[in-house]
């Protein structure tokens, strides 16, 4: 919501909020070679892909909007 991609560990119910599109922002948690690959490319893509802050905030809203549990 914060207009930025998340990076995390693909466990839990991470594959539930980072799914589709955002996927690729999920690394194995034993992996830090992963983790910093990850890392990196969102901060590329943030710098770079001037589409990305209103897209994430977008996927957020549409998922997760406070309205519909109100």
């Amino acid at each position: 919501s914060a207009g930025v991609p998340a990076v995390a560990a693909a466990s839990g119910g991470t594959a539930e909020v980072l799914a589709d599109e955002w996927e690729r922002f999920t690394v194995d948690p034993t992996d830090t070679a992963a983790l910093a690959r990850t890392v990196t490319a969102a901060l590329d893509e943030a710098t770079t892909d001037p589409t990305l802050p209103a897209r994430c905030r977008a996927w957020v809203r549409e998922r997760y909007d406070r309205a519909p549990h109100e």
